[in-house]
């Protein structure tokens, strides 16, 4: 996939370390990216609703994009669901 990461995709956290560290969250993890902050930098900070872990913080390069054919068999969304 080669199109932006946007508010409503389905993605995964890929950095071996995140800004922010990993919280609830785990590498096997989909969740939806809920808000993208745009700065001045070329790398948002984004917010992120997975099933372990509501508002989960990061950065867009910390991202991959998951294609609705590769979810099939993820829960995705928040933790209240």
């Amino acid at each position: 996939m080669n199109r932006r990461i946007q508010a409503g995709d389905k993605v995964r956290v890929i950095a071996e370390y995140p800004n922010m560290g990993w919280g609830e969250v785990t590498p096997e993890c989909v969740g939806v990216l809920r808000t993208v902050h745009s700065d001045l930098s070329s790398n948002s900070s984004v917010t992120i609703d997975f099933p372990s872990q509501s508002d989960w913080g990061g950065y867009m390069d910390e991202l991959e994009l998951i294609s609705d054919d590769e979810d099939d068999n993820v829960k995705v969304g928040t933790k209240d669901e």
